[in-house]
């Protein structure tokens, strides 16, 4: 059987969150959906591996399988956040998938070599 998914879902629109958790809510391979609304906060998750009281899923202190990360976040951009997280050994192999509304082939271009 292989590994459920734990998923940081790093998204600052709160309906865009709900719709997104609501969709993964009843797939089978999704354990959990944590969610952080900044930058900041995912660096945070990502580093100390702390869960505080403002994520909203179970205590779980492990690294997620995966991270569905905003291209556009206030102060602390979803690209800096990205060339962050690649940076950090800790989190480095963790699959990012970079969501935006987005048409500039410029920020397409620039999260796909990170």
């Amino acid at each position: 059987m292989k590994e459920k998914l734990k998923i940081l879902l790093v998204e600052d629109n709160k309906d865009h969150a709900m719709i997104t958790k609501f969709s993964l809510k009843n797939i089978d391979y999704v354990d959990s959906v944590a969610h952080v609304e900044t930058g900041e906060d995912a660096l945070r998750y990502l580093q100390i591996r702390k869960i505080t009281d403002s994520y909203d899923n179970e205590l779980n202190p492990e690294l997620p399988n995966l991270i569905l990360l905003d291209l556009r976040l206030p102060k602390l951009d979803g690209l800096d956040v990205l060339k962050l997280i690649r940076k950090k050994p800790i989190a480095k192999d963790v699959p990012v998938i970079v969501l935006t509304t987005s048409v500039y082939q410029d920020d397409i271009d620039v999260t796909s070599k990170l």
